[in-house]
């Protein structure tokens, strides 16, 4: 778990920096989801509740909204997330897809109505195209991460031994 938490503080800095430029109409990749959601399909759900609530407030200090937004949004959607776990056995890339999809949705409605409720007036429509390109951006982004992990474990596993002589 310190592993996770030394990537988070690589991760979040990387998200509101490097992955900006990746922006399209105000909306990106977000890294930190989709390794918090790869890593919930790994660990159990106290290491998950920690590593998302550390996640979502240490970016929360680096956007403009409230501390909390974030962490609030995906901490639901982990909640949901070990349902399936407990559910199915197995989670497999579909229902790490759904989860990121629903943190997308979450987040981006939490922030919509956290805006609303400070005050600020933001069209329902540039909510969803930045949601729409989002969820593009967080299921690609999280294809790389499994085939890239997948295809390591696979290597890892097979890996040729030599032949007791």
């Amino acid at each position: 778990m310190l592993g996770k938490l030394l990537a988070l503080v690589l991760l979040v800095p990387l998200q509101v920096t490097l992955l900006n430029l990746f922006q399209v109409d105000g909306a990106g990749p977000a890294i930190v989801l989709v390794c918090l959601i790869y890593w919930a399909s790994k660990e159990n759900l106290r290491n998950n509740l920690i590593l998302t609530f550390i996640g979502g407030m240490f970016l929360d200090l680096f956007a403009i909204l409230p501390t909390g937004t974030m962490a609030l949004s995906w901490i639901s959607v982990i909640f949901l997330l070990e349902y399936g776990k407990t559910r199915f056995q197995n989670i497999g890339v579909i229902l790490m897809l759904l989860a990121i999809w629903l943190a997308t949705i979450f987040e981006y409605g939490v922030s919509y109505l956290v805006a609303t409720q400070m005050g600020y007036f933001i069209e329902v429509s540039l909510i969803f195209n930045q949601a729409l390109i989002s969820l593009i951006y967080n299921s690609v982004l999280l294809m790389l991460v499994w085939f890239a992990t997948t295809l390591l474990g696979w290597r890892r596993m097979y890996k040729a031994e030599p032949l007791p002589s």
